[in-house]
């Protein structure tokens, strides 16, 4: 029996490009981060997860599974330059370390990744890796229902495999899925390609619902499909509206091999299906004033009613402190009733040191953008729990996965508990309440954020369930979206459309190029990244001696777009890729982040400013790198240079706090005492300041009275009106 080598790993994000919070490395950092096969495996190896699903095929076919890394953030703005490079360079370099040597590679994916580069950040990254391994070596990867499938996935990915179900309870089970389609891959067993189908739609109509409605009939009907010989999964996805793209909407797929024609059109006929049931709601969206009154009548007989928020759904990209949902249950007086999460941190950062009991006013939610699902509500009542925010989730999505929503506290206003938490998530277990002493099931009302995937936790305890729309950012009215970049014409947006002319005007995408019948043989040349890059990179130095040279400077955002426009026929695109990838991971280039020096633009010009958290996100990797070569204890240093580093950026310290903070308790230490140092010092320039207005007299007298520096004095009192003047 062959012992098949594979890469894997996991990589997940759900982009609502109408966020206006860009999704950082530190958003990853805090939720789902694992950068090493051990962590992975320990916190997601035996629960409902890809690679779960990936680690049991791997063990029933003896395989030598590689992984990587596994990173998901909360669906949030467009994913950074920073942190799309940081966490697809390892999966790339160690395809890289390994050509020659892989017999499949085996991914973990979403489907609806926007970057600031890229629309499509899974096209990208399966094209980095094809570059790398070429066309013989089988991919398979599994995406999210809501997947926006595009042209370049199905090109780069032999075999693609999407949830069946919504709520998500069969990720395990999908990763096995594809894992076992890749095992006869690449035993040259079956030669898999993916044909895909699309609609003139921004997403399914219920949002690819399983539990009711017509994607059950759907699902049937791609079951019996997949009996035949030659067809290997058929997927169903709905789409995720809530991205300004060209590539959106539903889509259809058919992995198989054989006759392509016979699999598209019965892709085509389940498409067709989704066309016709495009004015078919399985819900009923109530207002906020509805759902309250409703609220208000039940007596908790038979379990509670669950009144889910819609359009304040973290899980799609929602900010999560929408008010107009609380207002209205507080208005109609609802009792005994339980609401989360409000998505506050500066509210629980206020409350740290209040002890537990103590009747407290707070204005709560409502702070990302008060014209999104109501204004921050002005409360009164007692602080009933503090919390770190950390829950072992036990339902049927997330049973068996360690998550948090950061420091949290329980408020309770009048007959309301409400759950503020510091890290945005939506509700879809049991766990996330209970954990903090509130339980669902004795309520008479349980609100909670989330449009779905609440319903495989709360439907088993509740009366009865309603949904509502609070005008949030996830509003189901999708013809109120900004929406620039569409193909048009897309439904609902535009309601007249002839799809059989859209069709045929619609391009196919090509297939896959076929995997061989037998596995391919293993080539004994191995190619590492950095053989590739350096003949590149040296060539950067010679063209440009400033940015590539002895000196290194950060460079701006496109400056790849820029390179391949300025030398078309002597840079090879995959190449500079790779060679970007080191370049700005090296720590010369990270040292120059860390000093907070300003993007520039091939001719050398400063052209950007560096964003606060790039700044915080190298200082940490640079002085990791140090540390692990000295002896001496670096982190004073590195709480000097946060310090300096929060100076710089001119915010204030509770939202410095929360866009550079961490799940590394260790460097989120040292921040906070950085942070205490430069409230201090700050103190101190102030005062200093002060003195010297009210004294009369230039710098260089005062400076002498007090016996300090007249430079170092000049700089203090520059460093405070600076800052008075950003305040």
């Amino acid at each position: 029996m062959t012992h098949f080598r594979v890469l894997s790993a996991e990589f997940a994000h759900e982009t609502n490009t109408f966020s206006k919070i860009p999704t950082t490395f530190a958003h990853f950092e805090s939720q789902d981060c694992y950068l090493d096969a051990a962590s992975a495996i320990a916190a997601r190896g035996d629960s409902n997860t890809e690679l779960a699903g990936f680690l049991d095929a791997a063990r029933a076919h003896s395989w030598e599974m590689q992984h990587v890394l596994s990173a998901s953030a909360q669906p949030a703005g467009r994913v950074t330059r920073d942190a799309f490079e940081r966490l697809t360079a390892p999966i790339v370099a160690a395809a890289a370390q390994r050509v020659g040597q892989l017999d499949g590679i085996l991914l973990g994916l979403h489907g609806a990744m926007v970057t600031e580069d890229h629309d499509d950040g899974e096209g990208e990254l399966l094209e980095r890796l094809r570059a790398i391994v070429g066309t013989t070596i089988p991919i398979a990867i599994t995406l999210d229902l809501h997947a926006n499938v595009t042209h370049a996935m199905c090109r780069h990915a032999n075999i693609i495999v999407s949830y069946r179900t919504y709520p998500h309870v069969d990720m395990r089970d999908t990763g096995r899925r594809a894992a076992d389609i890749l095992q006869r891959a690449m035993a040259g067993e079956i030669q898999p390609v993916t044909v895909r189908v699309q609609l003139p739609m921004l997403d399914e109509v219920n949002g690819g619902r399983t539990d009711v409605g017509d994607m059950l009939p759907r699902l049937a009907r791609a079951r019996a499909h997949e009996e035949h010989a030659d067809v290997f999964a058929v997927s169903i996805n709905a789409g995720f509206a809530r991205a300004d793209i060209r590539e959106i909407g539903p889509t259809v797929l058919v992995t198989a091999q054989g006759d392509l024609e016979r699999h598209r059109a019965f892709a085509q006929e389940l498409a067709q299906d989704i066309w016709a049931c495009r004015h078919t709601l399985a819900s009923r969206f109530l207002s906020v004033e509805e759902a309250a009154a409703q609220g208000a009548a039940h007596d908790g007989k038979g379990g509670p009613l669950v009144v889910a928020d819609y359009a304040d759904n973290p899980g799609g990209g929602g900010y999560g402190d929408a008010t107009a949902l609380l207002k209205a249950l507080l208005d109609a007086g609802v009792r005994r009733a339980c609401f989360g999460p409000m998505v506050d941190p500066q509210t629980v950062l206020a409350l740290q040191q209040t002890p537990i009991g103590t009747m407290v006013s707070v204005r709560l939610g409502g702070k990302t953008d008060a014209r999104l699902g109501g204004a921050p509500l002005d409360l009164i009542g007692s602080l009933e729990h503090k919390s770190d925010g950390r829950y072992f989730a036990d339902g049927p999505m997330t049973g068996g996965l360690h998550r948090t929503w950061g420091p949290t506290v329980v408020l309770r206003v009048q007959d309301i508990d409400i759950l503020v938490v510091s890290l945005p998530a939506q509700i879809l277990d049991l766990a996330q309440f209970t954990t903090f002493g509130i339980d669902p099931a004795s309520r008479n009302v349980v609100a909670l954020k989330s449009m779905q995937h609440f319903r495989a936790a709360f439907e088993p305890i509740a009366a009865a369930v309603i949904v509502c729309d609070s005008g949030a950012l996830c509003t189901p009215d999708l013809t109120t979206l900004p929406y620039q970049h569409l193909p048009r014409p897309i439904f609902p947006l535009d309601q007249e459309i002839d799809l059989e002319a859209w069709r045929r005007l619609d391009t196919v995408a090509e297939p896959a190029l076929p995997v061989p019948p037998i596995a391919p043989p293993r080539p004994v040349a191995k190619v590492p990244a950095r053989d590739v890059a350096l003949p590149v990179l040296e060539q950067l130095a010679s063209w440009y001696p400033k940015l590539f040279g002895a000196v290194f400077r950060p460079l701006k955002r496109g400056i790849f777009q820029d390179l391949m426009l300025a030398h078309p026929t002597a840079l090879e695109r995959e190449s500079l890729k790779v060679a970007l990838a080191l370049h700005t991971r090296s720590t010369r280039y990270l040292s120059a982040i860390a000093n907070g020096d300003r993007r520039h633009d091939l001719h050398a010009q400063a052209v950007e400013d560096m964003a606060p958290e790039h700044v915080f996100q190298a200082l940490v990797e640079v002085s990791r790198r140090r540390q692990a070569r000295s002896s001496e204890d670096l982190a004073p240093r590195l709480r000097e240079r946060m310090a300096q580093a929060f100076e710089a950026s001119g915010l204030a310290r509770d939202a410095y706090a929360a866009l550079v903070r961490s799940r590394d308790d260790l460097v989120n230490t040292i921040l906070d005492g950085a942070l205490a140092d430069a409230a201090q010092r700050s103190a101190k320039d102030e005062a200093l300041l002060r003195a010297f207005e009210t004294s009369g007299h230039t710098v260089e007298v005062f400076a002498d009275m007090y016996g300090i520096d007249p430079r170092l004095a000049g700089r203090m009192l520059d460093r405070a009106r600076r800052r008075l003047a950003s305040a």
